[in-house]
C-alpha cells in the first residue's frame, strides 16, 4: 500500500509540471505520450518483476488524469500505449498472468477518461469530488472487465477482485485528488459541492458504496450461515448414527434380560460378545452397580460411590421406551479411553442398563460409520468436510480433492496452529490453492472435524452484484448528466432564440415610435419616453395631426403578451387607430372601428389598453376615449394634481367584438399639464415585493414642477433599487402653454 501511495505521488508530481509547461498545453499528443510512459512506470512500480504473485497496480490513473485535466485525445493515447505494454508483457515477463483484460480495462479507462471529458464535463476540468467518484470508477470498470472476462476461473476472479479492489481504488483516488488540486480544481465551493455535476456523482457513489457494503456483509452473513448450518447438521448425522447402533443394541439386550437380577461378570461378557458393545452396565434405583462385563467398572463402583456422569440415567428408571446418550467422554475406570454410552431403562422399571462404545473400536469401523456421512454432507453447494486424527494427518477422502487424504491437513493451507482454533470459531483459510471460509466444530472422539466453503461460492456472486449494479448506476448517473447537458443545450438554443425574439421585438417597438419634435406654435409642448423590459412588451406612444391640421392627436397604449407577437399586434393596433382617428369619423365612432377591425384574425386573443385624445389648441379642450387604460392625471397650473377618470367602463381593444365606446371631454388651461402612463409605472416592484402604486405617482406629481417624466423615472430608479424591470416603462405629457382665444 505504500508503494502505491508512493506512485500516486509521482502521478501528481508529474500533473503538476505538466499542467505548468506552456509547451505542453496545446499539444494533446505529446501530452498522451507522456501519461502513457507514466502509465508503464506505474505498473513497473507496483507489480513485482518475473512473478505471478497478485498486486494491485496504478496503470490506469494516468490515462483518466490525461483525459480528465488535459484533452480528451490524450487520454486515449496515454490508454493506447498502457494496454501495448500490458499486451506484449509476456515477452520480457513469462510468468505475467491476465494480459488481455488488464490490457482491454487500460484502454477503457482512457476511453472512458475522454468521454465524461467531452460529453460530461463538458470540456472543463472536472471539480475535485466528481473527478474522484468518477476516476475511481474508471478503476472499478477496469477490474470489472478482469473479472468477467476470467469467469471461467472464478476463484482466481474472486482472489483479484477481493486482493486489489480496495488498495487499487484508495491508490486512483489520491492519485487523481492530488492531481485535482495539481491543476486548481479544487478552487470553488459551488463547483466541488453544489453543481449539477458533483451532487449527480455524489449520489452514484453514496449509493454504490452502499450496494458494495450490503452485498460483501450479505454474502459473509450467508457463508457463515451455511457453514453453521452445515456443521450442526454435520454433528447430528454423526451424533444419530453411533446413537442409533447403540440405541438399537440397548433395546435389544434391555429386552432380552427382561429383569434387574444380579448377572455375573461372565454372564455379561457373552452378552458383550454376542452385541458387539465394549460395555453393559446395570443400575438400580440407588445408583449401585447390579452387573457388568468389565471387572475394573465394577472395583471402580465399589471405591467410588458417587453417581457423577450416571445423574441423567436415573431419570429412565420405571419408563419405557426412552433413552439418554451422552457424547463420547473419558471412562471413569479406565482414565485415557473415550467412551459413548447409552441408556434405556430395564422393562421391570426398577434399574437403567447402561451400554458403552469405545473409541478404539468405533476408530477401527469408520468406514462403517463414518465414510457414508461425511462422503453424502452438504457444506454449502461446493463446501468440504475434513477429518483429522489427533496429529493433523487427513483420515478421510475430501470432496473434490481425495487426493488430500493421508496428507497433513497444514499440507493443503490450514493454519500451523489448526489444533488452537476454538470451536465454532470462523476463519479464512487458503486450502488447495483457493481461499475457504472455514470453521471448526466439535470432535468426534479423537478426530477433529472441520467445514470449509470456497470463497468463491459466495462471493463470486456478490462480486457480479457489485459490478453489474456498478454499471447500471453510473448509467444512470451518465445518462441524467447527459439528459442535463442535452437540456442545456437545447435552453441555450430557446434563450438565444428568446434573445433574437426580443431584439427584434425591440426593433419593431423602436421603429414604430415617433422621435421628431412635433410643431405647435409654441401654443403646447408635448414630451414621451418609452424604457422597454428586459422582455419587450406592446406598449406604444403616437401624436400626430388629423387632417384640418389644427388638432392633435395623443395616444398612448399597452398591448398584452410579450415579444414579436406583441410588437406585431402593436403595428397593427397603431396603424389602426391612426387610419380610423384621421377619417373624420366622430372619435367614439373610430375607435369602435378599431376595436372591430383588430377582433378580426386574433387567433391569439391578444387585446390592447388605450387612450386616446384629441387636442383642439385654439379652444383647450380635450377630447377622449379610454379603452380600459390606466387614467391619467393633470397637474394644474397652481400645482394641484388630479386623476382623469372615466365615466365609462370601456373594454381595451380587441377583447370584445361588441364594444362600444364613448368620448368625453375636459377642458385645459394654459399650465395644466396632461399625464399619461402605463402600468409599467405604477406596477414596478421593489426587491421587497411592493408596488410603486397610485399614490406615489400622484404625491411625486404634486412635488414636481417642469419635467414630469424626468422626476418620476427619478422618483421610480430610487424606488426599484436596482429590482429588474418587468414591465415596459412608457409615460406622455401634454404641456399647455396658452389657448389661442387667449391671444
Amino acid at each position: 500500500m505504500i508503494l502505491l501511495l508512493v506512485t500516486a505521488v509521482i502521478i501528481a508530481a508529474v500533473t503538476f509540471a505538466a499542467n505548468r509547461s506552456t509547451w505542453l498545453k496545446s499539444r494533446p499528443v505529446m501530452q498522451g505520450i507522456l501519461f502513457g510512459i507514466l502509465s508503464i512506470v506505474a505498473e513497473i512500480l507496483s507489480t513485482p518483476a518475473f512473478g505471478n504473485s497478485i498486486a494491485a497496480d496504478l496503470r490506469n490513473a494516468p490515462p483518466i488524469i490525461a483525459g480528465f485535466f488535459f484533452s480528451p485525445l490524450a487520454g486515449i493515447i496515454a490508454g493506447a500505449i498502457g494496454a501495448l505494454e500490458r499486451a506484449f508483457s509476456p515477452l520480457w515477463d513469462p510468468q505475467s498472468i491476465l494480459i488481455i483484460s488488464p490490457a482491454v480495462g487500460t484502454l477503457a479507462a482512457g476511453c472512458y477518461a475522454a468521454g465524461l471529458k467531452k460529453w460530461i464535463f463538458e470540456d472543463e476540468r472536472p471539480a475535485l469530488v466528481p473527478a474522484l467518484i468518477a476516476g475511481t470508477f474508471g478503476e472499478i470498470l477496469h477490474l470489472a472487465l478482469i473479472f468477467l472476462l476470467g469467469m471461467n476461473n472464478l476463484p482466481l476472479m474472486v482472489e483479484v477482485y477481493s486482493s486489489t479492489a480496495g488498495p487499487a481504488s484508495i491508490g486512483i483516488a489520491v492519485s487523481i485528488g492530488l492531481s485535482a488540486i495539481a491543476c486548481n480544481s479544487w478552487k470553488g465551493w459551488r463547483r466541488n459541492f453544489l453543481s449539477v455535476n458533483t451532487l449527480s456523482f455524489i449520489a452514484f457513489g453514496l449509493a454504490f458504496g452502499v450496494i458494495c457494503t450490503v452485498s460483501s456483509i450479505n454474502a459473509k452473513i450467508q457463508t457463515d450461515n451455511n457453514l453453521q448450518i452445515g456443521v450442526r447438521e454435520l454433528e447430528k448425522r454423526v451424533e444419530d448414527q453411533i446413537s442409533y447402533m447403540l440405541h438399537c443394541n440397548a433395546v435389544s439386550l434391555a429386552d432380552y434380560l427382561g429383569t434387574s437380577r444380579k448377572y455375573t461378570i461372565e454372564e455379561m461378557e457373552e452378552y458383550a460378545n454376542l452385541l458387539d458393545v465394549d460395555e453393559i452396565n446395570i443400575f438400580g434405583r440407588e445408583g449401585q452397580l447390579l452387573a457388568t462385563n468389565r471387572r475394573e467398572v465394577q472395583e471402580h463402583n465399589q471405591a467410588i460411590q458417587t453417581a457423577g456422569p450416571l445423574e441423567p440415567f436415573f431419570n429412565l428408571i420405571g419408563k419405557k421406551q426412552e433413552f439418554v446418550k451422552q457424547p463420547f467422554r473419558e471412562n471413569r475406570s479406565n482414565p485415557g479411553h473415550l467412551v459413548k454410552y447409552i441408556g434405556v431403562p430395564m422393562p421391570d422399571g426398577d434399574a437403567f442398563l447402561e451400554l458403552g462404545y469405545t473409541w478404539e473400536r468405533l476408530e477401527k469401523e469408520f468406514k462403517t460409520f463414518f465414510f457414508p456421512v461425511f462422503s453424502n454432507s452438504e457444506i454449502g453447494e461446493t463446501g468440504c468436510v475434513i477429518v483429522v486424527d489427533e496429529k493433523g494427518r487427513i483420515m478421510l477422502p475430501v470432496f473434490r480433492h481425495s487426493e488430500g487424504q493421508g496428507a497433513l491437513i497444514t499440507a493443503i493451507g490450514m493454519p500451523e496452529t489448526w489444533n488452537d482454533i476454538k470451536y465454532d470459531k470462523l476463519f479464512d483459510a487458503k486450502l488447495f490453492g483457493e481461499w475457504h471460509r472455514c470453521v471448526r466444530y466439535e470432535s468426534v472422539g479423537k478426530w477433529g472435524l472441520f467445514a470449509a466453503i470456497p470463497m468463491a461460492e459466495y462471493y463470486g456472486p456478490a462480486v457480479i452484484t457489485i459490478i453489474v449494479s456498478g454499471f447500471i448506476l453510473f448509467s444512470f448517473c451518465i445518462t441524467f448528466r447527459l439528459i442535463m447537458y442535452h437540456l442545456r443545450k437545447v435552453r441555450k438554443k430557446i434563450d438565444d432564440m428568446r434573445a433574437a425574439d426580443m431584439m427584434l421585438a425591440s426593433t419593431i417597438q423602436s421603429s414604430e415610435l415617433r422621435t421628431d419634435k412635433p410643431t405647435t406654435n409654441g401654443l403646447y409642448q408635448i414630451e414621451a419616453s418609452m424604457e422597454p423590459a428586459k422582455e419587450v412588451g406592446g406598449d406604444f406612444y403616437d401624436y400626430y395631426k388629423i387632417a384640418d391640421g389644427k388638432k392633435r392627436v395623443i395616444t398612448i397604449a399597452d398591448v398584452s403578451g410579450k415579444g414579436v407577437p406583441a410588437a406585431f399586434f402593436m403595428m397593427k393596433a397603431k396603424n389602426a387607430l391612426e387610419t380610423f382617428v384621421q377619417s373624420n369619423l366622430p372619435l367614439d365612432e373610430a375607435v369602435t372601428k378599431v376595436n372591430q377591425t383588430l377582433n378580426r384574425s386574433n387567433d391569439a386573443f391578444m387585446f390592447v389598453t388605450a387612450w386616446i385624445g384629441i387636442y383642439s389648441p385654439d379652444t383647450g379642450i380635450l377630447e377622449y376615449v379610454s379603452a380600459g387604460h390606466n387614467p391619467p392625471l393633470i397637474h394644474r397650473a397652481d400645482g394641484s394634481v388630479e386623476w382623469l377618470n372615466s365615466q365609462f367602463r370601456q373594454k381595451p381593444l380587441a377583447a370584445s367584438k361588441k364594444s362600444v365606446y364613448h368620448t368625453e371631454s375636459i377642458q385645459l388651461n394654459a399650465g395644466d399639464t396632461l399625464f399619461l402612463y402605463t402600468d409599467g409605472v405604477t406596477e414596478a416592484m421593489n426587491k421587497t415585493g411592493e408596488l410603486y402604486g397610485n399614490d406615489r405617482l400622484t404625491a411625486i406629481l404634486q412635488k414636481v414642477k417642469g419635467d414630469l417624466i424626468s422626476s418620476v423615472n427619478t422618483d421610480l430608479e430610487q424606488f426599484i433599487e436596482g429590482a429588474p424591470q418587468a414591465d415596459d416603462k412608457t409615460m406622455l405629457t401634454l404641456e399647455v402653454i396658452k389657448n389661442e382665444l387667449d391671444c
